[in-house]
């Protein structure tokens, strides 16, 4: 997005700023930015932003205009990337540019570049910018850049100036002009003012003594400022010089009794700037100070003494409920660590997140880089720091038997990766994370492989101790050993037990140490053998079970189990064993045993019509 040059001159007028300096600046943002408010070069010996580009270096003063503007800053005092783009109203692209970031009206932009050209310019010449004459080394090489060619270059803008203003302000000259600076007496009160930061009613009359010099001046200089612009622009720059004499000399009262009443009218609100100290006790906590100022959910309405902030004065500044809970704090003297996370306790932002939650939450946005919101891409930064999660979770997905190369499978684990960090989850919660990505998203008709292991680890205990739980419990009983809840020492506990209830008869055999499937192991090898087919005394033989283990003699009222002699009669009883090739045999043998006893041949009788001729032995033994 770009702004007009006619826009641009409309805007700095409204500033206050005289015609000539409305010419050079019109000329100097051309040079600069090109009219971008995107405008950002962070090369060499500059990290300049906006239409003015504004450098906030080191050497440039970038701690003292960060601090003025209320800009995030590292613990070196100088502000971070994220806090300038989100000042200037940016966002960072994927190819590491910058653009105006979505919802951020033309108006907003304008006033945040000139409140950092007001925060910045000595108000005596064009100095600070390379493009114009009045930079020392305009008339030097710069590089490939030749003195001529930023002659030139300058003549094109003010060319292109007067073109597009010479309609509202017809052709001007370009040239430097000192006049239009602070007065000697000036500059002499201002560092008075800041010599007498201790005695508030002298710097009154300091402030009085500058409004009147300023009017002075710009009444003998013919200028274009207005008593009452006059005014505004001085109790700015008082306020900013004030603020950052306090921040510089650490001389913030820790006293938190409200200031007279009659004083109020002198109060000021706490500008957006965090103290070192506000800084190393965040950094200290979180790895990071810039992520907090500007959030909504880090408005504090309750004190830290449980009651409702109400407006008031505090230290010469406005206490208000809904302000910045580190502002707040900064005002009422608390910087210490345990006396900054008291405040931050009383925060929607604090309430809302786990300790895990809110250290990463910090990490992730100073990993975003310079302008990051939720809802950008990730940076690489941020992808980084999530690998060797990523990695341990792509193990575990290989041995569920899922594709990881299936581009569902990847995403789930993208975000598996950032909730587990974020939210602190141990190995179980990311095997529930499976489970439920599998049944609620990914695949909810397919059971992984390691979890059918554990689904045949549990059917084995079902079938040791005769207890058919059913597919849905095997299935739950499957992921409490997978998620590590029970190990298969507790779960035969539980099926010991649970068949003691089922099976009162087996109790006395349970406790000296058999299993159901080991004791009843010889009487389902015999049934077998009798009944010639497999039998399933946990299927369709249920009720064969049932009666091995119940049908014994015992005392009145008591049941017991079978002894193996009375199984095998057991068996031969059924009405099926009739139709079985033993018990034709059988039936066969006695038949010719009755045959021979009468005198007959040994062999008739399975010459005599068979089987059906003998049915009545069908029930011998």
């Amino acid at each position: 997005m770009n702004i007009s040059p006619q826009k641009l001159a409309q805007a700095l007028a409204e500033r206050g700023l005289s015609d000539e300096q409305i010419y050079n600046f019109v000329a100097i943002v051309r040079g600069e930015s090109g009219y971008r408010f995107a405008a950002q070069n962070p090369r060499g010996a500059d990290d300049s932003w906006g239409l003015f580009q504004i450098n906030f270096t080191e050497d440039a003063g970038g701690k003292g205009r960060a601090k003025a503007l209320g800009i995030p800053t590292k613990a070196n005092g100088l502000p971070t990337k994220a806090g300038l783009a989100k000042y200037f109203g940016l966002k960072r692209n994927s190819n590491g540019t910058y653009s105006v970031a979505k919802g951020v009206s033309e108006d907003e932009l304008i006033t945040k570049n000139l409140d950092a050209l007001e925060a910045m310019w000595n108000r005596k010449n064009y100095g600070a910018w390379a493009v114009h004459p009045d930079n020392k080394a305009f008339t030097k090489d710069s590089g490939e850049t030749t003195a001529e060619m930023k002659k030139e270059r300058w003549e094109e803008n003010t060319a292109f100036t007067n073109e597009a203003l010479r309609e509202e302000y017809g052709d001007f000259a370009f040239q430097s002009d000192d006049s239009t600076g602070p007065s000697a007496r000036e500059l002499e009160l201002e560092e008075e003012f800041l010599a007498n930061k201790g005695d508030p009613d002298r710097q009154q009359e300091i402030r009085e003594e500058i409004l009147e010099e300023r009017q002075r001046v710009t009444a003998e200089g013919g200028g274009s400022l207005t008593p009452e612009e006059a005014q505004r622009r001085e109790n700015e720059r008082l306020e900013f010089e004030e603020n950052q004499g306090l921040n510089e000399n650490d001389s913030i009262d820790t006293s938190i009794v409200p200031d007279d009443p009659a004083n109020w009218d002198e109060a000021i609100r706490l500008p957006s700037v965090l103290t070192q100290e506000m800084v190393d006790a965040l950094y200290s906590m979180y790895g990071g100070a810039d992520y907090f100022l500007g959030r909504e959910d880090m408005r504090i309405f309750i004190g830290v003494d449980g009651k409702e902030i109400k407006p008031t004065v505090v230290n010469g500044y406005t206490i208000e409920p809904g302000m910045n809970a580190l502002l707040y704090a900064q005002a009422m003297g608390y910087e210490e660590e345990d006396q900054v996370r008291a405040v931050l306790e009383q925060t929607k932002w604090y309430q809302t997140r786990g300790a895990t939650a809110r250290t990463f939450d910090v990490t992730w946005h100073e990993l975003g880089g310079a302008g990051w919101e939720d809802g950008d891409p990730w940076s690489q930064d941020q992808i980084d720091y999530l690998d060797n999660k990523s990695d341990e979770l792509t193990l575990m997905a290989s041995r569920l038997g899922l594709d990881i190369e299936d581009p569902a499978v990847r995403n789930m684990l993208r975000d598996m990766s950032y909730r587990s960090m974020r939210l602190g989850m141990d190995k179980r919660d990311e095997k529930v994370e499976f489970m439920t990505a599998l049944t609620e998203g990914l695949d909810p008709d397919r059971t992984p492989g390691l979890l059918e292991s554990f689904e045949g680890t549990v059917e084995s205990y079902e079938r040791k101790w005769m207890v058919d739980l059913g597919e849905a419990v095997t299935s739950d009983l499957a992921k409490e050993l997978y998620y590590g809840d029970i190990d298969e020492t507790v779960l035969n506990e539980q099926f010991k037990e649970q068949s003691i209830n089922m099976y009162p008869s087996l109790r006395n055999l349970i406790e000296s140490g058999y299993t159901p499937q080991s004791y009843f192991a010889p009487f389902k090898q015999k049934g077998e053998a009798i009944l010639e087919r497999p039998l399933d005394f946990m299927g369709g033989d249920n009720d064969l079970f049932i009666q091995l283990a119940t049908g014994g003699p015992g005392e009145a009222g008591l049941q017991n189990p079978m002894a193996l002699a009375q199984a095998g009669d057991y068996f031969r009883n059924r009405d099926e064993w009739r139709y079985t090739k033993n018990a034709n045999d059988l039936s066969y043998d006695m038949a010719e045993q009755v045959i021979t006893m009468f005198g007959g041949l040994g062999g008739q009788a399975r010459t005599s019509g068979g089987y059906d001729s003998f049915s009545s032995f069908g029930n011998m033994r």
